[in-house]
């Protein structure tokens, strides 16, 4: 369970760490376990963003919009970056979407020239930060590696990092310190997003018919499209390809998108679905076959 920090402890940390500063300029600050980027505007209004990376085990990354007046919380905020939407603590960042969400927005952030804050719907600042400050400052942000992408990027059961964090701290540490895009080329690990080069030859049919020789496709497509054969050799290749850990994720998907669509439509006769997808004999059978690899 993650808990996140009292909002006034956080300010004042935070103004004995940053002082004053120029509206529009990021800046950046270290102390007690957080990581710290900062910006104001002219309104006097101010953003910070607090990366726990060594503070405890507990306590989670936190946002903290204030104005002369009033301070808002992360849990309460969203973005609007560039025409994009991002909810960045809507959930814990320790759990699968909550880690994505903080992802997509620390990456995101970095690169944004017009930075929209929320509260309820409501716009309650905005903030233009210059570009030369953003790569200096932000260059960093975002890039390590969070509790879901050392799972996904090691092939680890979500148990034994749990286990390594208590009993291999050291080496928990080290991972949390490396740079995400950095050790995925090294060990040439891909994201479900990702275009791969894709060999026909190696699954026992191709079923990317546009063409018999090798192609680019995406991942999750592969994944998706070669479940569906319940052929295990084609299931053992996904795994040895992609590992366990992203073949599972991709069925889980497709399953709870089917279920909550509500019918899936086969030689033109719609099939209902109902009760919990987990409960599917098809998905059973699958889970199995993955699980056994």
């Amino acid at each position: 369970m993650k808990i996140f920090v009292k909002i006034g402890s956080m300010i004042l940390f935070c103004s004995l760490l940053f002082g004053a500063n120029l509206p529009n300029i990021w800046t950046t600050g270290f102390g007690q376990g957080w990581l710290e980027y900062n910006i104001s505007n002219e309104k006097e209004q101010f953003l910070i963003i607090s990366c726990n990376v060594g503070y405890d085990d507990e306590t989670d990354h936190n946002i903290v919009f204030s104005t002369s007046s009033k301070e808002f919380s992360g849990e309460d905020l969203a973005f609007i970056m560039d025409g994009n939407a991002y909810y960045p603590l809507s959930m814990p960042t320790n759990t699968r979407n909550g880690g994505n969400n903080w992802y997509d927005f620390s990456t995101n952030i970095a690169n944004a020239q017009k930075i929209e804050v929320y509260n309820e719907n409501q716009k309650i600042g905005e903030f233009n930060p210059s570009k030369e400050s953003s790569k200096k400052v932000l260059k960093k942000l975002g890039v390590f590696m969070t509790q879901q992408k050392i799972v996904k990027l090691l092939d680890l059961p979500e148990r034994t990092l749990r286990d390594w964090k208590k009993s291999r701290n050291r080496l928990y540490t080290l991972l949390e310190n490396i740079e995400y895009e950095e050790a995925k080329s090294k060990i040439d690990v891909v994201d479900l997003d990702d275009t791969i080069e894709f060999n026909p030859k190696e699954f026992s049919q191709n079923l990317f018919w546009q063409t018999n020789q090798k192609s680019h496709q995406k991942v999750y497509s592969i994944i998706s499209n070669y479940l569906g054969t319940l052929n295990s050799e084609d299931i053992n290749t996904l795994c040895r390809k992609f590992g366990k850990n992203m073949v599972r994720a991709v069925l889980e998907d497709k399953y709870k998108k089917l279920y909550k669509k509500g019918y899936i439509s086969t030689s033109g006769i719609d099939i209902l679905l109902g009760g919990n997808y987990k409960e599917n004999p098809i998905y059973k059978e699958i889970l199995g076959l993955i699980n056994d690899f």
